[in-house]
C-alpha cells in the first residue's frame, strides 16, 4: 500500500485551501483576510464606513473577499477594487 507523503497533503492544502482565488469563504485564512481588509479599509476610506454604516461596511468587506483574493500581504491593493465592487452594489445605487 503507498501512502502519499505528508508533504504532498499540505502542499495540496496549501494549493486549494489557502491560495487558490476560488477558496473564498473555505479558505483557511477567510477570516483573518476579513479582519485585515477591514483595518486597512477602514483606515482609507472613513467616509464610505461613516455613510453606509459600520455594520453595513463589515458586510460588504465579508462580500467583496467572497469574490476578490487579496493580492499582497499588506491589503493595500484592495482600496480600488472594492470601490469598484460598492459601486456595482444595487443596495448602494442613488437611483
Amino acid at each position: 500500500m503507498s501512502e502519499t507523503p505528508l508533504s504532498t497533503w499540505q502542499a495540496q492544502f496549501f494549493s486549494e485551501r489557502v491560495c487558490s482565488r476560488s477558496s473564498g469563504r473555505e479558505g483557511v485564512y477567510f477570516r483573518e483576510q476579513v479582519f485585515g481588509a477591514l483595518g486597512v479599509l477602514s483606515e482609507a476610506l472613513p467616509d464610505v464606513r461613516a455613510a453606509v454604516g459600520e455594520q453595513n461596511f463589515r458586510f460588504f468587506v465579508r462580500e467583496f473577499l467572497s469574490a476578490y483574493q487579496p493580492q499582497d500581504a499588506l491589503g493595500t491593493t484592495l482600496i480600488e477594487p472594492f470601490l469598484s465592487f460598492l459601486r456595482t452594489r444595487p443596495e448602494l445605487s442613488a437611483g
